[in-house]
């Protein structure tokens, strides 16, 4: 499920992504409910404004099924019939409604059935009754009938707390279980008895096992969810209670089990997708592609791969000519506004940085490496690191530095150019680097290494690395050193609300693109411009075919 619209579907035992499908309708709130029809083909799923969408996961094709909700109504919760042939929404004012998924219309009429909001909704395993529970301090249980869909009830039951969630055994649909704000109960409807399951909890929902022999709960602002065994204890002393830490790194967000009890899958907060194989303890994490902005993105020097940042901290790489993932994404840290990024050639190694440190990743090992490199700024408000860059045989990291010093009548700027050492990334990065101090413009961002390794750029003058004390590189020399030093062959600009694209070598070409809205960042190396935008997509174009025979020239005797 997504809050953006977008489903997905993955592998429990790989981790595979097997697809990403994008609702036709853009902006739908939060998703409440999904589940997969017979045949695991189509995709029902329940969404906050009262859409209902219906899925086939072979073609990508979505249409929205004609079920009318009043959307100032604000559904709070949803749930599915075992022969998933109708549904019931709890809203947020104590009514409930249910719907046929076959037609879209009320199955009987609506009825206000809480004084506050409902907190959960459920069928009974064979279908005949539905509950609901809700902040009023009732749950509240009646026979699914087609003349009284929601009365008369069988239960009415008050209770001393709100009641956050309840659901029926699986096993057996006279034992209904619910959670308030401390304890697990199990009423018995044939008996009307309540028993106090375990105490002690800070729960927001729960799952049965589909044996019906553990609960297992959703703890409140807690990483970790807690396993409740039901059989053979009674109270709190014997009974089986295990507590799994899900690694997740902001909370729990939901949880569901596997068919067949083997795996727990948790979805965080830090949208991130957690498989835990319950047998063995071990963990793989299933992380979707970007869901929120994307704002750095780099290519590799061979433009066969791209790395994208979100704002949440997820790190993708992926292979430019497919427009696939080549691994699963991971998480790296939240970066602050001004962090910037440097891929090694092969995209392996990247480098951050954020505030005064710069630190290394793996992304194959998808592990920090080496050392983290804390840079000994005397002022952090006036220093800024402008640009960072690999050397083509990923031996030195080349970084710029701003020290910003305010004038009397302009700002002005002085920088640093540092080439810092990598010894072995893998055990530690950073020895003593040799520094060349340069004049920088005020808006200069641009750093890049000749092909060859042996001269630095920053797009108007070149230092010799091959030469002691580095100087710079004049005479005829100069421009042909910076035209193959800076591979990007088009620029990308936004004028006002036109998006323009430039060929650098051809100064009076240039294209004219329709509006993508809410892009936040773009990348460009040769004839190729990644843009990313807001809602975590991502936009590839290829330009390649539009540059000149001299560009195409130029990009061959480079790659010699």
């Amino acid at each position: 499920m997504s809050s953006g619209s977008t489903i997905s579907v993955w592998d429990v035992e790989s981790g595979a992504n097997l697809s990403t499908h994008r609702l036709i309708e853009n902006g739908l709130a939060g998703c409440h409910e999904l589940a997969f029809l017979p045949g695991n083909e189509t995709i029902v799923s329940i969404w906050q404004d009262g859409r209902l969408h219906r899925l086939t996961r072979k073609t990508g094709r979505s249409a929205q099924l004609p079920v009318m909700l009043d959307p100032t109504a604000k559904i709070a919760c949803a749930a599915w019939s075992p022969d998933l042939t109708q549904f019931v929404c709890g809203f947020k004012n104590g009514q409930i409604r249910i719907f046929s998924l076959q037609t879209g219309l009320d199955v009987g009429q609506a009825c206000v059935t809480h004084d506050d909001k409902i907190t959960s909704v459920t069928f009974s395993p064979n279908g005949k009754l539905v509950a609901s529970t809700s902040r009023d301090k009732t749950f509240k249980i009646w026979e699914l009938t087609p003349q009284n869909p929601v009365e008369p009830f069988v239960v009415i039951w008050n209770h001393t707390n709100s009641i956050v969630h309840g659901a029926f055994s699986p096993t057996d649909s006279s034992l209904f279980a619910f959670i308030d704000e401390a304890s697990l109960f199990i009423y018995d409807i044939t008996s009307k008895a309540t028993e106090i399951v375990h105490s002690g909890l800070n729960a927001t929902s729960f799952i049965f096992s589909r044996d019906g022999e553990r609960v297992i709960t959703q703890e409140r602002n807690s990483n970790s969810v807690i396993i409740l065994g039901l059989r053979g204890g009674n109270g709190n002393e014997s009974l089986n209670v295990t507590k799994i830490e899900t690694g997740h790194k902001d909370g729990v967000e939901c949880i569901a089990l596997s068919p067949n009890g083997k795996n727990l899958v948790s979805g965080g907060v830090d949208r991130t997708i957690r498989v835990h194989h319950l047998a063995t303890n071990d963990v793989h994490n299933i992380t979707p592609e970007h869901h929120d902005s994307v704002y750095l993105m780099a290519f590799s020097w061979d433009r066969k791969r791209l790395v994208s940042v979100d704002r949440k901290g997820i790190l993708c790489v992926w292979d430019v000519e497919r427009g696939e993932l080549i691994q699963e994404p991971f998480y790296i840290e939240i970066l602050e506004e001004g962090g910037d990024i440097a891929v090694s050639s092969d995209a392996s190694i990247i480098a951050l940085h954020r505030l005064q440190e710069i630190m290394f990743w793996n992304t194959k090992s998808k592990q920090r490496v080496g050392a983290t490199w804390t840079l000994d700024y005397e002022d952090p408000c006036r220093y800024h690191l402008k640009a960072m860059v690999f050397s083509p045989d990923d031996k030195t990291l080349a970084v710029v530095f701003e020290d910003t010093v305010s004038g009397e009548t302009e700002l002005e700027t002085e920088g640093t150019l540092t080439l810092f050492d990598i010894w072995n990334v893998h055990d530690s990065a950073g020895g003593p680097g040799s520094a060349i101090d340069i004049d920088l413009q005020p808006t200069q961002r641009r750093l890049a290494y000749h092909p060859s390794g042996r001269y630095i750029s920053d797009g108007k003058r070149v230092w010799d690395l091959a030469m002691d004390g580095h100087p710079p590189t004049t005479g005829p020399e100069l421009n042909r050193i910076i035209e193959e030093a800076f591979l990007p062959l088009i620029r990308f600009d936004k004028k006002r609300q036109l998006q323009v694209i430039s060929f650098v070598r051809s100064r009076l070409r240039q294209l004219y693109l329709p509006p993508i809205p809410d892009f936040c960042c773009h990348a460009a190396q040769d004839g190729l411009l990644a843009l990313g935008a807001r809602d975590g997509w991502l936009i590839l174009l290829d330009f390649s075919h539009l540059l000149s025979d001299e560009d195409r020239t130029l990009l061959n005797h480079l790659g010699e």
